[in-house]
C-alpha cells in the first residue's frame, strides 16, 4: 500500500522520478568516483514515492485528494471555463443521470467528507450528492440539494466509515446544463485513502 504521495497525481513525484533517472544516467556516464549518484537518486525517489507514513511529516489534509470532474466517469462533457480550478468544468448532458461518478477508491475506517464545487445551468437546479460503495450496491451517504439560477455553490457531505470500504464512488446529479468543477475527498481524522486516481 503506497503512501499519500505514492501516485503520479502528486506533482512532485514527476520531479523526483526524473531527477533519479538523470542522476542514474549521470552516474554511469562519469568516472567511477561519481557512480554513487544512482544510489543517492534511488534513495531520494524511494523517500517520496514509497513510504506509507510520510517521513517528512507533510500535511495530507484539505483536500486528501481532488478529482477533477471532467476526468471522472459520467454523463457530461468537458467545457472550458476560466474560473474553474483547472480551466475546465464538466457539463451534464442529460436529465435524471449522474453527471459524474467514480473514482472507485478504497477507504480505511474513519470520518470523511466530500466537497463538490458546482454551478447551476440556465435555471434553478435540484440534484443529489451521494457516496456509494461496492460498485453502487451500498449507499453510504446522500444529500438532496437545490441551487438558484446560475449560482456557483460548494456542496459538502460528511460520512463515517465504520469498516473498510471498497470501490467507493462520489456521485453528483443535477440536470441538463448543470456544471461540476471538482470533487474533493477530505479526511476529518487520521490516515489516507487508496485507489486509482
Amino acid at each position: 500500500k503506497l503512501g499519500p504521495h505514492g501516485d503520479i497525481g502528486y506533482a512532485p513525484n514527476v520531479v523526483w522520478t526524473c531527477a533519479a533517472l538523470a542522476l542514474f544516467a549521470a552516474g554511469w556516464l562519469h568516472p567511477w568516483r561519481w557512480r554513487w549518484l544512482p544510489a543517492l537518486g534511488t534513495a531520494v525517489a524511494a523517500l517520496f514515492l514509497l513510504p506509507v507514513d510520510d517521513p517528512l511529516g507533510r500535511a495530507t489534509t484539505s483536500p486528501l485528494r481532488r478529482y477533477e470532474a471532467e476526468h471522472m466517469p459520467g454523463r457530461c462533457t468537458a467545457s472550458r471555463q476560466r474560473a474553474a480550478s483547472n480551466g475546465f468544468v464538466c457539463r451534464q448532458t442529460r436529465d435524471h443521470v449522474f453527471a459524474v461518478s467514480g473514482p472507485f477508491v478504497s477507504l480505511d475506517p474513519g470520518a470523511y467528507e466530500i466537497v463538490a464545487a458546482v454551478r447551476s445551468g440556465g435555471g434553478p437546479a435540484r440534484g443529489v450528492l451521494e457516496v456509494v460503495s461496492a460498485r453502487g450496491r451500498n449507499q453510504v451517504a446522500r444529500r438532496d440539494f437545490r441551487i438558484p439560477t446560475s449560482t456557483a455553490s460548494v456542496l459538502t457531505l460528511s460520512f463515517d466509515a465504520d469498516r473498510s470500504l471498497q470501490d467507493v464512488e462520489f456521485r453528483v446529479r443535477g440536470g441538463q446544463g448543470f456544471e461540476i468543477d471538482y470533487v474533493d475527498l477530505r479526511r476529518r481524522d487520521g490516515p489516507t485513502a487508496s485507489g486509482p486516481m
